[in-house]
């Protein structure tokens, strides 16, 4: 999805984010947050290096689940799975303080 500063298109893509900012932490243990998005092999909340993640799609239904999707896969291969598909970027939030952009943000977010 070509995203252009200043070019209104009329179908601006929709914004996605998991966490969202009104969730807070379901329960903080021993300096541990926990949340509600479970590791399926482990049962326990998805333990990564990721505190955020960000989809800009067309629909916010799509942008929803790949924000959720991408958490659950972790930086390598939720990347991939935004570069593979057309209409869509993400920016990735790492808990070091970094920010991992999709190929069409390159030029917009460092």
């Amino acid at each position: 999805m070509p995203i252009r500063k200043g070019e209104p298109s009329g179908r601006e893509p929709m914004v996605s984010t998991f966490p969202p900012r009104f969730i807070v932490a379901l329960l903080t243990l021993d300096n541990t947050i926990y949340h509600h998005i479970l590791d399926t092999k482990t049962g326990y909340p998805v333990q990564n290096n990721l505190f955020q993640v960000t989809i800009l799609s067309r629909s916010s239904m799509d942008g929803d689940a790949l924000s959720t999707t991408c958490f659950l896969l972790g930086l390598e291969e939720g990347m991939k799975l935004i570069e593979s598909m057309g209409d869509t970027e993400a920016l990735f939030f790492t808990s070091d303080g970094n920010i991992h952009s999709s190929s069409g943000l390159k030029d917009i977010v460092p």
